[in-house]
């Protein structure tokens, strides 16, 4: 059977080799990330501290332990080796109390607020250039036609037939149901006939029942309208969603 302080001296050299790895590995190193950073090294921080609390704990026992039992098999004089802890482990595992405690301590203090990640315009026409821009993010767009939806700028709405066609745009060709649906969405009360059009495209051709059904909802707003109640008739018997169809005929009745 292995002598439990060497075991005791394995694990400490274990949990020195770790401590080592993230004392290195974070470094100056770690990335800034929008908000709040906590540090990815502090869960595995506090499975040391668990460790060596545990290591110590053991050390205690043992040395207890030993002292109990040459009291009685053993004179004074003669306490067997096994009975006592070597200093230098017992310094080893101070040393690595030491360095847990302050590594956790680095790691509070480097939990960091940087600026967050602007996803939403600072300001309207800001809003009106990010929602017409290619070459943004779907995110970003997205985010810059919910600034938009609602406000004015003077005394025409926020939302411009640029913004219309390019969301328009957008709904048409993203790959995303969650962004087509959301376009369809944040644009309900907008009355231009661009958009009408792109969303009875829409309500007969999405592939998905989730646009259909929002569209279906939506098409409210250019009610009546004899070619969109034409296509709200056709979605309500023939769409293969049953929900799709239920949509239909609440938006014929009124009741959206």
């Amino acid at each position: 059977m292995k002598n439990p302080i060497s075991l005791a001296a394995l694990g400490l050299s274990v949990v020195a080799c770790i401590l080592a790895g993230l004392a290195w590995s974070r470094g100056d190193r770690t990335p800034a990330v929008a908000s709040a950073a906590v540090d990815p090294h502090a869960e595995r921080l506090q499975e040391l501290a668990d460790q060596t609390a545990t290591l110590r704990t053991d050390l205690d026992r043992l040395a207890m332990a030993g002292r109990e039992g040459s009291a009685i098999r053993q004179p004074v004089d003669r306490v067997p080796e096994q009975a006592s802890v070597p200093p230098e482990l017992l310094q080893r595992l101070s040393a690595l109390e030491q360095a847990v405690a302050a590594l956790q301590k680095q790691s509070k203090e480097r939990t960091v607020r940087v600026e967050p990640a602007r996803t939403e315009p600072t300001d309207l026409f800001e809003a009106q250039r990010r929602a017409t821009d290619s070459l943004a993010s779907e995110q970003q767009r997205l985010a810059a036609l919910r600034a938009l939806r609602g406000q004015k700028l003077g005394a025409k709405d926020a939302i411009s037939p640029d913004v219309v066609l390019s969301m328009i745009d957008l709904a048409e060709h993203s790959e995303n149901a969650s962004t087509r649906e959301d376009v369809y969405r944040n644009l309900h009360g907008v009355t231009d006939p661009m958009l009408r059009d792109s969303m009875l495209r829409a309500l007969s051709g999405d592939p998905s029942p989730k646009v259909r059904e929002k569209v279906a909802q939506d098409l409210d707003t250019f009610l009546p309208d004899p070619v969109v109640e034409s296509a709200l008739r056709q979605a309500a018997d023939g769409d293969p969603d049953p929900g799709v169809r239920a949509q239909a005929l609440k938006t014929l009745s009124g009741r959206r």
